[in-house]
């Protein structure tokens, strides 16, 4: 996974200027007190740039909690199993 992101899908500021533009467009479909996943959060440009009562992030790799703003509960593990989470709690589960 390290090397997938060393390689294949460096870290790029613009990109976070991209992902500002679409949250920002996708927060009208979002309360404000909504609570919502991001699964394949990566470098957590979605899920930082969104605003919501709680924002939670899984992602298989650990460089995401390097990058998730403070606000965001991270969870590194496989998005093919959520059963650690509560059902039906999310209000949005997002994935790009």
């Amino acid at each position: 996974m390290e090397d997938y992101h060393k390689n294949c899908f460096k870290f790029d500021r613009k990109r976070n200027e991209i992902w500002k533009v679409i949250a920002s467009y996708l927060q009208k479909y979002i309360g404000r007190n909504s609570k919502i996943l991001d699964l394949g959060a990566g470098y957590a440009s979605f899920i930082n740039n969104i605003n919501a009562g709680e924002k939670h992030a899984v992602d298989i790799w650990g460089g995401l909690i390097k990058y998730k703003n403070k606000d965001v509960k991270a969870y590194i593990t496989s998005c093919t199993d959520l059963s650690f989470l509560e059902k039906n709690y999310f209000d949005v589960v997002f994935s790009s």
